[in-house]
């Protein structure tokens, strides 16, 4: 069930749904994805959410608006709201930061490991 709610995690999930998909009661759904995760249902789904929309900021070009109807978040000032909450960052700061871009050779470098000069920094 966990899978299912991933690959659709920008549809409207309800603990109510969640526990009708998977054809449980409710306090079965929270019993089986709390010993699963260690969370709550809606606390799971929050934290799946998240990161979802934290992979489309460092890896497209996606407004983020559009990143907020793929993640689920209803509207942007809820997903600005949580995102801030979450990382301690906008979401337009935190992709200036994170997002990967594409060097001339084709290999992915993250803007935030590059020096002043812009080549990536070694390790």
């Amino acid at each position: 069930m966990l899978e299912v709610i991933q690959r659709r995690i920008g549809e409207k999930w309800t603990v109510e749904r969640m526990a009708t998909e998977a054809h449980v009661s409710v306090r079965t759904l929270h019993r089986h994805i709390s010993e699963a995760t260690g969370l709550a249902p809606g606390d799971w789904l929050q934290r799946q959410r998240m990161a979802y929309a934290r992979d489309l900021l460092e890896e497209t070009t996606l407004s983020i608006k559009e990143v907020t109807v793929r993640a689920g978040f209803g509207t942007t000032t809820n997903f600005r709201q949580h995102f801030r909450a979450a990382s301690g960052l906008s979401p337009a700061t935190y992709r200036t930061r994170f997002h990967l871009r594409q060097d001339p050779l084709g290999q992915s470098a993250n803007c935030s490991d590059m020096n002043t000069n812009g080549d990536t920094a070694s390790n």
